[in-house]
C-alpha cells in the first residue's frame, strides 16, 4: 500500500506526482507514452487509495485529517480523469 504523506506547512495538501506532462497527445503506438501514461495512472491510483485507506482509519491512527483526504483524493479524481480522457483521445476515431 502507498504511503500517504503530509502535506507541506502551509499547504493545501494536494499530490505533487500529478501529471506534468502533456498527456493530451497519448498514442498507444507509442511504448514510451503509454509507459509514461502507465505510471502517471498508477502513481495517482496508489496515491487516491492510500488517502482513502488513511481517512477510513481510526481517528488516532491517521497520519492525514478528513479535509487532507478528501482534497488528496479530489486532486486524484482530476488527475485519473485527465488520464482516461487522454486514452479515450487516444483511442477515437480519426476523422
Amino acid at each position: 500500500m502507498a504511503e500517504v504523506h503530509q502535506a507541506p506547512a502551509g499547504g493545501k495538501g494536494g499530490d505533487p506526482r500529478a501529471p506534468t506532462t502533456k498527456l493530451s497527445l497519448l498514442s498507444f503506438r507509442d511504448p514510451d507514452a503509454v509507459r509514461a501514461w502507465l505510471t502517471h495512472l498508477r502513481a495517482q491510483i496508489e496515491d487516491v487509495v492510500a488517502a482513502g485507506d488513511d481517512a477510513t482509519r481510526a481517528p488516532g491512527e491517521r497520519r492525514l485529517g478528513r479535509a487532507a483526504a478528501r482534497e488528496a483524493i479530489e486532486v486524484g479524481r482530476r488527475a485519473l480523469e485527465h488520464l482516461l480522457a487522454a486514452a479515450d483521445r487516444a483511442v477515437a476515431p480519426q476523422e
